[in-house]
């Protein structure tokens, strides 16, 4: 389980207050000078950063003022998996703390493969705040960390507000092909052919929550 130290919190804390890390756009100018700003420049074009190469939420634009920023610079992004008490627990105290997160579920092969290379460890669940990783659900570490991302103690998101749909880690399965009519469904000699088995789906393995 991860542990801040206080050498670790300074560090974050100083990190979230650097030049670099407030700015969310580099502007380059037309002679070829390249600066770094919170807000793009009408008369340049501005390209948004990807800080620590992990994008911001699509949602970030229709934040409240107070969650725009630590949204943009260190987005929330919870892995869980079915059933999983922790994961619940989880992911009712991002709501509730009005946390505008991502959520990725583990639940199949396919995404057990992706899972993997991740190199975030078997224990479920997982949340990155920025660069981040906290395993498994700890109220009091993971509102610590929060709290240094500068994301309010109390929800100011709107009520409307439902962008918390889990999707699948390995993306979404195709739509399943839709079913023959019993006259192509059959074989040459006129027998109806029993359909296939549908494999059985083996949980991911080695998890632990």
């Amino acid at each position: 389980m991860s542990r801040y130290t206080l050498k670790g919190a300074l560090l974050t804390a100083a990190l979230a207050t650097s030049p670099l890390l407030q700015a969310q756009y580099k502007v380059v100018e037309p002679d070829g000078r390249v600066t770094y700003t919170d807000r793009p420049a009408p008369a340049a074009p501005a390209q948004a950063l990807r800080l620590g190469g992990i994008s911001p939420p699509a949602s970030v634009d229709v934040l409240p003022f107070e969650l725009r920023q630590p949204a943009a610079r260190f987005p929330v992004t919870l892995y869980t998996t079915l059933p999983c008490a922790s994961c619940d627990l989880a992911r009712s105290f991002l709501r509730q703390r009005g946390i505008p997160f991502t959520e990725k579920s583990v639940t199949t092969p396919a995404d057990d493969l992706v899972w993997g290379p991740l190199g975030l460890g078997n224990d479920l669940p997982v949340v990155r705040i920025g660069q981040q990783v906290l395993r498994g659900f700890q109220k009091n570490q993971w509102a610590t960390d929060l709290d240094l991302a500068g994301y309010p103690a109390t929800s100011r998101l709107p009520g409307s507000y439902r962008a918390w749909e889990a999707t699948p880690l390995a993306g979404v399965a195709p739509p399943a092909p839709p079913a023959a009519d019993s006259a192509a469904a059959t074989s040459g000699s006129g027998n109806p052919r029993a359909p296939s088995p549908a494999p059985p789906s083996a949980a991911p393995s080695g998890f632990r929550f």
